[in-house]
Parts: C-alpha cells; structure tokens; sequence
C-alpha cells in the first residue's frame, strides 16, 4: 500500500485509539491496587486496635500507665520532614490515629542512647 496523507492520518489514529485504551486500563489497574491497599491497610489497623487492650493490661501488670500502639517506621507510616506529627502520618498509622483520636496518643521519639537506633512511636497514655 502506498504512503499517503490519509494512511498517515489513520495510522495516527489508530495509536492515539490504543494509546488511550492502554491508559485506561493503567488508570483502572492503579485504583484496583490503591483499592486492595487501602483495604489492606484497614484490616492491619483493625488488627493493631484490638491488640490494644492486651497491650495496655501487660503494661498495667508492670505498673506502667502506657502502652506502645505501634512503632512508627519510615517511609511506611510517615512523611519524614522533621518531628513526626499526626499530619504526616500515612497508611496503617494514620488509620490508627484517627479511629483513637478520642483517646490521649502520643507521637513519641526514642533511641537507644548510643546513637545507633531510634525512631517514633504511637503511645497510648491513660
């Protein structure tokens, strides 16, 4: 077949047609997987909320009056630009936080005292 305006017109839109068409199945196959995740999510936190109460009774046992809810780790829990704050919680953490907003959370720093490890954790406080 010879080369002519028309044959190029067409074959412009034939890979515009399956350029879209490969773009709607990206987009659909992102929201699937951000729909898994976000369920995903949900069940660990649902998970981490109802070890709390074990938690909180090992700890009144030691005669403490807080509980460590979860230990924060980066990127996976929060946006690391600076002190860790409820705004830059994400993921399973920020579910967490948000269905105990009613309770007294804290966000606390912690290390090892030698520099070596440290990070944040979510401390239930009564």
């Amino acid at each position: 077949m010879p080369l002519t305006l028309d044959r190029l017109r067409s074959l412009t839109t034939q890979a515009h047609a399956r350029a879209e068409a490969a773009r709607t199945v990206a987009e659909q196959t992102a929201q699937q997987k951000a729909k898994q995740r976000a369920k995903r999510h949900r069940l660990l936190a649902d998970q981490i909320i109802e070890r709390i109460e074990l938690r909180a009774e090992k700890a009144a046992l030691r005669e403490e009056r807080e509980c460590v809810v979860l230990r924060l780790r980066t990127p996976r829990d929060f946006c690391y630009t600076g002190p860790v704050r409820p705004d830059t919680l994400t993921g399973v953490a920020r579910l967490v936080w948000d269905d105990l907003a009613h309770l007294p959370l804290t966000l606390r720093e912690w290390d090892d005292g030698v520099g070596m490890k440290g990070g944040w954790d979510m401390v239930l406080q009564w």
